[in-house]
């Protein structure tokens, strides 16, 4: 009889961990699915957004496990698709905490700061109170300090683990004390101000193509938008401008009154075709290249042609032509800095399914008969991968805008939302040249 207790005690702990690990598991996969769920940020977590916090990047997202599980469904592998976009953009993201035996913390919420490449770096994340208490127990009995907190070296970095109630807090080479000023998860209606949101990121410093500031995702009434600072309420919404048979658009503006606007537009290949593209620009300088334009001045093409001060180079003839008839409309659209009220920096739209196949084709080409640096051509390659899972989407686009600063990215509209065509002028022989 004793040795039976005796080996009851013994495998006592263990068989505790299997159930506590069978019941957290049932217990996520009942709370966790994967699916699009807003929250509102909660005091301790939401005071590192604000513009006094001590990283330079700050980026909290709700639910992690059901939003960001959501995306993984959607792009087949969420982190090796956050590497290629970071790589692609400049903007370096610090590598998500692993919970164990989930790739993210199974929260209600999680906060990352960072400064630089992540040398600073804090995560937080509030774990449901069940799933918590597993995890120290598992952690504890297991010697892993992940999960139990302690002191971890890895990857040539040390790392402090620690728990304050339900908030499990990571640290990496940062003298910030985070001390929570309430420990127990508060359930609350969003205030005057506060967002309801999917994730929210601060930037304190303009990162590759991103400007500084706080942005917001959530989802408006045509799709999931990103948005920043204040938008012109008078001004026509840039994201809307399309133009018949073009895959993308992106255009550029400087704040002096020399050096801009400049745009580029690609148009829809053919199955074989090689695309036509073109770039146009007002005034000095030069916004954007034509894909291999070197190659194609020295060959005798690729002559600029201009109209109403503005330069026209392209790849053919015919889209030369196209854009000169544009020229008008992008002229009343985007005026000249430095006037009164908000100016438009930079904008752009593609159509996912249309700019996939041209980029396909485009590289295709240029593998026969390079004219592209091959950075260049990871570059095409790169962006086609990545708009690939979004090609049931109409649109993404993006505007930034000035005096006042604000910015929206739209990442999905629906498929036939109508857009706002340009006005196609012909041009008189006078203004061609």
């Amino acid at each position: 009889m004793s040795s039976r207790r005796s080996l009851a005690r013994r495998f006592a702990p263990l068989l505790l961990t299997v159930a506590a690990a069978v019941s957290g598991f049932l217990y996520y996969r009942l709370h966790f699915a994967a699916a699009e769920t807003p929250a509102v940020a909660s005091p301790e977590l939401a005071r590192l957004l604000a513009d006094d916090a001590p990283f330079e990047s700050v980026l909290w997202l709700a639910s992690p496990h059901q939003n960001l599980g959501a995306l993984d469904e959607r792009v087949g592998d969420l982190e090796l698709y956050l590497g290629e976009l970071s790589r692609l953009t400049g903007v370096r993201l610090p590598r998500l905490p692993r919970f164990g035996p989930f790739a993210l913390p199974p929260a209600r919420e999680l906060v990352l700061g960072w400064n630089g490449g992540g040398e600073s770096f804090l995560g937080v994340a509030r774990i449901e109170p069940g799933i918590g208490w597993i995890a120290r127990l598992a952690g504890r009995v297991a010697g892993n300090p992940w999960l139990a907190g302690g002191r971890i070296d890895a990857a040539g970095r040390s790392f402090d683990v620690r728990w304050q109630g339900p908030l499990w807090i990571v640290t990496s080479g940062t003298p910030f004390a985070f001390e929570p000023s309430t420990l127990a998860a508060r359930e609350r209606a969003p205030s005057a101000g506060e967002p309801l949101a999917l994730a929210q990121l601060r930037l304190r410093h303009a990162t590759g193509p991103v400007p500084a500031g706080r942005f917001v995702l959530a989802r408006g009434s045509d799709g999931l938008e990103v948005r920043s600072g204040e938008l012109p309420q008078v001004v026509q919404a840039a994201s809307e401008w399309s133009f018949p048979g073009v895959a993308l658009w992106a255009s550029t503006t400087d704040r002096g009154p020399v050096g801009g606007p400049g745009l580029v537009l690609l148009w829809e290949a053919a199955e074989g075709a090689i695309p036509r593209v073109a770039v146009l620009q007002r005034g000095g300088g030069r916004s954007f290249r034509l894909p291999g334009e070197s190659i194609l001045a020295m060959m005798g093409a690729a002559e600029p042609a201009s109209r109403l001060g503005w330069t026209v180079r392209a790849t053919q003839k015919s889209a030369r032509r196209e854009a000169l008839l544009m020229v008008p409309w992008f002229e009343r659209q985007l005026p000249r800095p430095g006037g009164r009220g908000p100016w438009l920096g930079r904008a752009g739209r593609l159509v996912p399914a249309a700019s996939v196949r041209t980029l396909d084709l485009l590289v295709g080409s240029l593998e026969k008969l390079p004219l592209l640096p091959p950075g260049e051509m990871q570059r095409l390659v790169a962006a086609s991968r990545l708009l690939a899972p979004f090609q049931s989407c109409g649109a993404v686009a993006f505007e930034v805008w000035h005096d006042p600063e604000g910015a929206r990215l739209r990442l999905c509209t629906p498929v036939g939302e109508p857009g706002t065509e340009a006005e196609i002028e012909e041009s008189s022989p006078s203004e061609d040249e």
